[in-house]
């Protein structure tokens, strides 16, 4: 198999696979080494991804009760009233 140029995404049956090139691999576990020493919600983007989105947000302790995020719009996150 050839080097990925781009990262992507894709269905495998039972799992997700991200196919990652080194140094957007690299940049991945950087901004999650430093999303992990974060005592604070915080996030990072990872920008010049393919599928399924050009950019990927990674987020610790963020959106976790999205009343505000969901207002007038299908419940997302568990949040749908009982």
């Amino acid at each position: 198999m050839g080097a990925i140029a781009r990262p992507t995404l894709s269905w495998m049956t039972t799992a997700w696979v991200w196919r990652l090139n080194q140094s957007k691999a690299v940049e991945i576990i950087e901004k999650l080494r430093v999303l992990s020493s974060s005592a604070h919600p915080c996030h990072h983007y990872v920008d010049d991804m393919l599928s399924p989105a050009p950019t990927l947000a990674l987020s610790r302790d963020e959106y976790t009760s999205p009343g505000w995020l969901t207002a007038g719009n299908e419940p997302i996150f568990g949040d749908e009233s009982e």
